[in-house]
């Protein structure tokens, strides 16, 4: 449900856009790298192991990158040079300062904020 509201209900997604998942690899980003497959997205995603990366892929991403390793969103600016339609990031403002340059002109990035029992939504566009 969580990685449902953010991609459609939140963001509005749409088939064709392109989609980083920040930490794709754990429970709600494998959801939304399933949904936004399963919808015609080009999804985009994040993990920090060799395992974790593998199954990212295998949930439907196009394109992977360490998030552990140091300037990783250079590779992805090199990759997605008109930039991401959808950003989600699943640890509050860990990328924050380098989302904004990967953002494409006329997209959204959210933050969930995610705690045991509720969760929270920024929106910046």
């Amino acid at each position: 449900m969580t990685a449902y509201r953010a991609l459609f209900l939140k963001a509005h997604a749409r088939a064709g856009q392109t989609v980083l998942i920040h930490g794709a690899s754990g429970g709600v980003g494998l959801a939304a790298c399933q949904l936004a497959f399963a919808s015609s997205l080009k999804v985009i995603g994040t993990a920090s192991t060799v395992d974790g990366r593998q199954l990212v892929k295998e949930n439907g991403a196009e394109f992977v990158v360490d998030h552990s390793k140091g300037e990783y969103w250079e590779e992805l600016k090199e990759a997605y040079p008109s930039g991401f339609d959808v950003i989600l990031e699943m640890l509050a403002n860990a990328n924050l300062e380098h989302d904004f340059e990967l953002v494409a002109n006329n997209g959204c990035k959210f933050r969930l904020k995610l705690y045991a029992n509720h969760w929270h939504w920024d929106e910046h566009t």
